[in-house]
């Protein structure tokens, strides 16, 4: 997260960052009643990070969100 920090802030200009999230910011798989089918998971779904790194993909992201909003 520093380090997305850190670049955000030496940004000169107006710059498109490409930033991939993870499945890992959504959380682990739920157990599903009588054995359905797993459902795909999407980035509308609210994030629940499954461990640390999903805890600091998930901060990049709002970093980025702000930033963006901020310009």
């Amino acid at each position: 997260v520093e380090g997305m920090a850190r670049l955000l802030a030496g940004l000169q200009a107006p710059a498109r960052i490409v930033f991939a999230s993870s499945r890992s910011v959504y959380g682990g798989p739920t157990a599903l009643p009588n054995g359905a089918e797993p459902r795909t998971w999407s980035e509308a779904d609210a994030p629940h990070p499954a461990n640390g790194y999903g805890d600091s993909k998930l901060s990049a992201e709002a970093l980025l969100r702000d930033s963006a909003h901020a310009s």
